[in-house]
């Protein structure tokens, strides 16, 4: 056999056993194979099995050199090219070559020769190892293989002082999750390297987005702790603690609950710190935070799902979220109707007596604005009540308290100086669940569809904008009205005053009965042949529990 002429076997096994740092003997014996294998008939030799073995004695002649490059540039360029050509091999594990290709890889992990690569300014070379890693990554693979293939990825990143987005390409397009080419396993190797990356790659993830280089990517290949796919990571505002982190936990108990803050960096980099898994901690300096951003965070695919709080049984209708809805391209896919129980919490030690005023956000404040107003509290609004907690257990405040969940008293250590403080006991709060994609309708439980529409002004036509449901029998649960945003003020004659101003109005709607209901898709058809604006939100099960 002509691999057997060449000694190639012989040699491998020589240097197998050889250390680093040989001895002058060692480096003299290693002078003749060494230029051996960089002449044309081994390195460039037609069969791949004998590549595999020259790649396989020149990584080995690498290591034992290391830290000391056995050749020069240029044929170090061409080892590496050689070396990372057999890694073809990886994607067969039937071929005769595989365990010599994984040995290769194993040397490449361990003793860091990609910083060669590296150093070399082989970028080619490296975007296809890393093409090589993704397209042969399979479960059929041992963890080994895994190990060192995100080792190697790594490590290159990490070495790199100024990476190019092509050399990053392989690693985005991985994780894409409209990329069915991709095997979820690869997909898991892309994610875990962006994770171990995260602080090296911000910079580079912002320059992509903004150059719209990547595509969509799945929000699961950011987590710090990959799993399987099967825990949703939901948004929320807030930190810890907030009403809105318990209501995404009851709607997706096995969500990973992630708290959405805006920091006084740009709203960009505070997507990719969450692009890369890599959320921050709570702001220590301030409370200031953005649902705004939430709902970014969903369509810019770095979360799965956001929550939104949309009505309160005593404080009404949260009007800015409603704006919030139509600015953004996301679907209603679930509601949560969640019992709110208000706490007063403060210091350990500190006693109701002792406190001045209370921080909460202004609806809490509102919902318990009997209580606190016989107890002669000074009330100070903050963007969120777990936020309020925090801030009072962060700057150990003596004279100020805050009213929020009996959980944001646990996490922050705060102790409670009293329950159930609101107003009325039947404080509701209730939830929205946005995504990105809308689910399928159906017709085995109780649905809900909420629409947004405009219609010309004139007599009855909002009459006749709800008559479409009245005459279908469908029953109408809310109706809310928000004025056209961007909109001048229109203009009516009017014999009496010559002309009269008006609003451009948008009406938020929703109704029982699912858009699988051939009746609701009649109503909807209907209305469309009046309605300036018509927009589905979303077609989703009413929930019918309250916790």
């Amino acid at each position: 056999m002509e691999i057997g002429n060449y000694g190639l076997y012989g040699k491998e096994e020589l240097e197998q056993q050889m250390g680093q740092n040989p001895t002058p003997s060692m480096q003299k014996a290693l002078t003749l194979p060494k230029n051996a294998l960089v002449a044309d008939k081994f390195c460039k030799h037609f069969n791949l099995d004998v590549q595999v073995s020259v790649a396989s004695c020149m990584i080995e002649i690498m290591r034992i050199t290391a830290p000391d490059a056995p050749y020069g540039d240029q044929q170090m360029k061409d080892a590496f090219q050689l070396i990372v050509s057999s890694f073809e091999n990886l994607t067969v594990k039937s071929t005769r070559s595989y365990a010599k290709t994984v040995s290769i890889l194993e040397t490449l992990a361990k003793i860091r020769l990609c910083a060669l690569m590296v150093d070399l300014e082989c970028d080619g070379v490296i975007i296809e190892m890393f093409k090589y890693f993704v397209k042969a990554m399979k479960t059929n693979h041992s963890k080994k293989v895994f190990s060192h293939m995100e080792t190697i990825m790594v490590f290159v990143v990490e070495e790199s002082d100024d990476i190019s987005l092509k050399l990053l390409s392989p690693i985005f397009e991985c994780v894409r999750k409209d990329n069915v080419e991709v095997l979820p396993i690869a997909r898991k190797l892309g994610g875990k390297v962006l994770a171990a990356c995260s602080a090296k790659l911000k910079p580079y993830l912002l320059q992509a987005l903004k150059l719209k280089s990547i595509g969509p990517l799945s929000s699961a290949q950011f987590s710090n702790s990959i799993s399987d796919g099967s825990r949703l990571r939901v948004a929320y505002q807030g930190v810890s603690g907030a009403y809105s982190e318990s209501a995404a936990e009851k709607a997706y108990p096995n969500c990973e609950a992630v708290p959405c803050e805006q920091f006084d960096t740009a709203f960009e980099l505070e997507c990719v710190r969450m692009y890369i898994g890599h959320w921050p901690r709570p702001c220590m300096n301030c409370c200031s935070i953005s649902i705004w951003s939430i709902l970014q965070a969903v369509e810019r695919w770095l979360v799965d799902r956001a929550v939104l709080p949309i009505e309160n049984s005593l404080g009404g209708s949260i009007h800015r979220n409603y704006d919030l809805l139509l600015r953004h391209r996301l679907h209603i896919v679930g509601e949560v109707k969640f019992t709110v129980r208000h706490c007063l919490l403060a210091n350990q030690g500190v006693k109701l007596e002792d406190l001045k005023r209370v921080l909460s956000h202004p609806q809490a404040l509102a919902q318990c604005e009997n209580t606190l107003t016989k107890w002669g509290l000074v009330r100070e609004a903050v963007d969120d009540t777990a936020g309020a907690a925090k801030h009072v257990a962060l700057h150990k405040l003596q004279d100020a308290g805050a009213v929020a969940s009996s959980a944001a008293g646990m996490i922050y250590g705060l102790n409670i100086l009293a329950q159930d403080i609101q107003d009325d006991c039947d404080n509701v709060t209730r939830f929205l669940m946005l995504a990105r994609e809308p689910i399928i309708p159906g017709t085995d439980r109780p649905f809900k569809t909420s629409i947004v529409f405009s219609l010309e002004e004139g007599p009855g036509v909002l009459f006749k904008a709800l008559a479409v449901f009245a005459l279908r029998q469908i029953n109408l649960t809310k109706i809310e009205s928000r004025p056209l945003r961007n909109q001048p003020l229109r203009s009516a004659d009017d014999n009496n005053s010559g002309s009269t101003k008006y609003f451009d109005y948008l009406f938020y709607v929703d109704f029982e009965a699912s858009m699988a209901n051939q009746n609701a898709q009649n109503a909807l058809r209907h209305l469309k042949e009046f309605a300036t604006f018509l927009r589905v939100l979303g077609s989703y099960p009413v929930d019918t529990t309250m916790i």
